[in-house]
């Protein structure tokens, strides 16, 4: 994943066994030349009080927190998240504060999301059906989740969009017709 203080623009060797995450490879991440120079950070609030603020505005820090970037600090990124947004809080009168996370338990699943919007995929994690073939069933754990329903125009008949979570990730599915 990547790491604000060993990442550089592009995906660098660290050693033999280790490439770290290239800044610019971050959705969202634009001018990385201000992180690296600024580096190395003790933590978010190191990052918040040296980085310049057109560099890290509030896009950049979260893609920077959701891609993994201060997990050396905790690898809990709701956690981290509610830490930024207390940060950025200390400044705002009480009718301008953001609203924390409510909910920061952190799992696979997450971890995998986050991952996924950030770093146009999950690289802490592999899903479950990873090297599963095309229309091979997978077995385990699924619940279901943003159920949509629908009906087709041709046919009028029921059909579903929604989301498969298993216990490592979460993937959108269609349900067609004669499986709905």
């Amino acid at each position: 994943t990547p790491d604000i203080n060993k990442s550089k623009e592009n995906f660098t060797a660290i050693d033999d066994h280790t490439i770290a995450y290239g800044l610019s490879s971050i959705k969202g991440v634009k001018d990385v030349d201000a992180i690296i120079e600024n580096a190395p950070y003790k933590n978010l609030r190191d990052a918040i009080e040296r980085i310049p603020s057109k560099a890290f505005n509030k896009r950049v820090a979260e893609a920077l927190i959701e891609s993994g970037a201060f997990d050396f600090e905790n690898p809990n990124r709701k956690e981290l998240m509610n830490e930024y947004i207390s940060i950025r809080n200390e400044s705002k009168t009480k009718s301008q504060k953001e609203p924390l996370l409510e909910n920061t338990t952190y799992d696979k699943v997450d971890c995998m999301e986050m991952e996924a919007k950030t770093l146009g995929r999950a690289i802490t994690y592999d899903p479950a059906w990873k090297g599963a073939l095309p229309g091979e069933p997978l077995s385990g754990n699924c619940t279901f989740k943003d159920i949509k329903h629908h009906i087709t125009k041709s046919s009028h008949k029921k059909m579903a969009m929604l989301t498969v979570i298993n216990e490592t990730y979460a993937i959108p599915a269609l349900l067609f017709p004669k499986e709905y």
